[in-house]
């Protein structure tokens, strides 16, 4: 994935969140204007029920009293209030007066439009008149204050039920938009984060198997060149102590073996260097008969001077497909091993041999060494820098980097050992 790809999937994953997050804010400042705009009008709508009282008091107070002048009863209060009343009515007409309006409610402020006419020509007259109003005109306005009372009671409650409507509304709404957010965001996490932390994962395990892979051929490229060199200075010394030209020519012949194969392992290296980057493992079709002779050519001074005898079979699985490079080192490591960790007691003998098992193939490296004790050693054989004999050579490395190379190619090794009996280590491709 290009910086461009995660660039434009970065950007829509934040404006994805952004305008989610602008979408709430504005159910949510909606549903608080409504809630205030309802409030407001059911407020209105209980204080014009209210002002209807007061005014009624006022009235009956004034038209008993015969306009008598009161710090609480007076024209001048009966008039304020009368105003706030009638402002109070028309705003509440004004707010049913659209094509949203509710009909009900509508049709409630109709009907009492002629009780608040009443309250309201009559509230006047008294303000105007010097002397009192007849006693039917006083009766007229208390008989009509009681249905305003009851009506304004119904309309309120009507108002209460458009708001908590209104409100059941914008909390479906605001639920179906936080479905939807959860729902777009999840959407964004699975196909934009989700694959961008994939790639991630996979560019950091890809880097994890490239450094084993380094590391890997860093210790092949080590044992593999230690032998041969070894074999080189060997037949190197055997050249100088020896006065015989047959045994020089001889020798000579087995420099140009060793040499040709030296070759042929660095050619091996460098191959496995330039693959070192590839997600998987180079394979390619071999016999174990090949690689057997290869590795006796690259130890063969180490096997003369240990008299070892090497017996093969591999008639019943003669070729495999493999790493060769893996291969070849899996071999020098076993029968180097098995020479170096020789009993004094006896003469190397090894047996190589390839077999079927379990739908599987194996290969096993069966000698009559040393042995381990494997109640002792055995959950540590392949562990890093673990020697089990006192050799010089000893490192603890060849039997670590060769389980690494066969588990990494999707194998497994496994021993079994007895003191001054020996070893077989099978390995199962």
């Amino acid at each position: 994935m290009t910086k461009k790809s995660y660039f434009i999937r970065y950007s829509v994953f934040i404006l994805t969140v952004v305008v989610t997050i602008i979408a709430n804010e504005a159910i949510l400042r909606y549903n608080l204007g409504l809630q205030d705009s309802d409030a407001k009008i059911i407020n209105i709508a209980g204080r014009q029920r209210m002002l209807s009282q007061r005014i009624v008091k006022d009235v009956l107070f004034l038209a008993n009293d015969g306009g008598t002048p009161n710090d609480r009863y007076t024209k001048d209060s009966l008039s304020i209030r009368l105003k706030e009343f009638e402002n109070a009515n028309q705003f509440l007409i004004l707010q049913e007066d659209g094509e949203s309006s509710d009909t009900k409610i509508r049709s409630l402020l109709e009907s009492v439009q002629p009780a608040i006419t009443k309250i309201v020509d009559h509230s006047r007259a008294i303000i105007k008149s010097d002397s009192m109003l007849p006693r039917e005109t006083i009766r007229s306005i208390a008989g009509v204050e009681m249905t305003f009372l009851n009506t304004m009671e119904t309309i309120v409650l009507a108002y209460q039920r458009r708001a908590e409507e209104k409100l059941a509304g914008t909390k479906r709404t605001a639920l179906l938009l936080s479905i939807l957010s959860v729902v777009i965001l999840l959407g964004e996490f699975i196909f934009i984060i989700l694959p961008f932390f994939n790639d991630l994962i996979r560019k950091n395990k890809a880097l994890e198997r490239s450094n084993r892979k380094l590391s890997d051929f860093a210790h092949i490229t080590s044992h593999n060149l230690r032998a041969p060199l070894s074999n080189l200075n060997s037949l190197l010394h055997f050249y100088k102590e020896s006065d015989d030209l047959a045994d020089k020519e001889d020798l000579m012949d087995k420099f140009e073996t060793v040499i040709n194969n030296l070759n042929g392992t660095m050619n091996v290296l460098v191959e496995g260097l330039r693959a070192n980057s590839e997600p998987a493992e180079e394979k390619e079709s071999m016999t174990f008969e090949e690689i057997m002779d290869r590795t006796e050519q690259s130890i063969s001074t180490h096997i003369t001077e240990s008299n070892a005898k090497i017996t093969t079979d591999f008639t019943e699985v003669p070729t495999i497909t493999y790493n060769r490079l893996y291969l070849e080192s899996i071999f020098l490591n076993m029968l180097t091993n098995a020479i170096r960790y020789k009993s004094e007691k006896r003469n190397p003998s090894i047996t190589v041999k390839s077999f079927r098992k379990n739908n599987r193939t194996v290969l096993s490296f069966e000698d009559n060494g040393l042995g381990i004790n494997m109640e002792r050693h055995g959950d540590k054989l392949f562990g890093l820098n673990k020697t089990f004999h006192r050799h010089p050579d000893s490192k603890g490395i060849g039997l670590f980097m060769t389980r690494n190379q066969i588990e990494g190619m999707g194998g497994e090794i496994s021993a079994v050992s007895a003191i001054e009996k020996g070893t077989t280590f099978s390995i199962t491709f």
